[in-house]
């Protein structure tokens, strides 16, 4: 990935690098983590149909980012990230739910229980 090359280089070479494009190696790293990061994994994703359709559509999406626009490949978000894993880890995700509702469930009945004692007081 993109990000992980510039972010191994030592302080010399990315001061270099920020120097020549004008910029700081924090805003440097965010533009090259979400948007480069995101035309590779894109281009090199498993599924075919989720892969650039032309070398023109890549160079289409590089060209948006030096023009300072969003490309149409982005590096997926939180929410995609936790519906990726929570589908690898399904077991462990239904462990987790199943935990939480008996422990509702326990709750919920110690509150009915308890408001049932204080009623027949």
């Amino acid at each position: 990935m993109p990000s992980q090359i510039l972010s191994k280089l030592d302080c010399d070479s990315q001061a270099n690098v920020c120097r020549d494009r004008g910029t700081d190696i924090s805003t440097l790293l965010r533009l090259v983590r979400h948007d480069l990061d995101g035309i590779v994994l894109k281009a090199i994703h498993k599924s075919r149909s989720m892969r650039y359709s032309s070398a023109g559509s890549i160079a289409d999406d590089v060209l948006a980012v030096l023009d300072h626009r969003r490309p149409l490949a982005r590096s997926p978000g939180i929410a995609r990230q936790f519906k990726i894993w929570s589908q690898r880890n399904s077991k462990t995700v239904r462990g987790v739910l199943n935990t939480f509702l008996i422990v509702a469930a326990i709750a919920a009945k110690g509150v009915y229980w308890r408001s049932w004692r204080l009623a027949d007081q």
